[in-house]
């Protein structure tokens, strides 16, 4: 059928897909929140902000790493986005992005937290 279009009408043109042997097609394998399964910075930090993310929908083992870390009661995570039910407790900044610029000039309470964290984690949304 497209081919019968692209005779009709010769504004139209039709191209073959260039196929290489390397593509690849795991898209979950390349989430940004992948990436933190396989470094040590998620064992050795105690402090997570999460901006504007889910992980229970956008990585799920990285979810269940994090609950795992907090109910270890040596690590917090702070959210940065809406109030979702992450299956564990976070700090709820809010959604305004006037908190994000707070955070930047060093104005927020969150602030000492991040401070006085070893090796803290920044986890924001593929999309952002």
């Amino acid at each position: 059928m497209l081919s019968f279009i692209s005779q009709s009408y010769s504004f139209i043109s039709l191209r073959q897909i260039q196929s290489s042997n390397n593509l690849n097609t795991d898209l979950e394998s390349n989430f940004q929140v992948n990436n933190l399964l396989h470094k040590k910075s998620l064992i050795t930090s105690n402090l997570c902000l999460l901006l504007a993310t889910n992980p229970r929908y956008e990585g799920h083992s990285l979810n269940l790493n994090l609950r795992q870390r907090v109910l270890k009661k040596n690590f917090k995570c702070i959210l940065i986005g809406s109030l979702i039910n992450l299956t564990f407790p976070v700090s709820f900044l809010g959604t305004n992005t006037n908190i994000i610029k707070g955070i930047a000039e060093g104005n927020n309470l969150i602030c000492q937290n991040l401070k006085y964290s070893i090796n803290p984690i920044l986890i924001c949304n593929t999309e952002l």
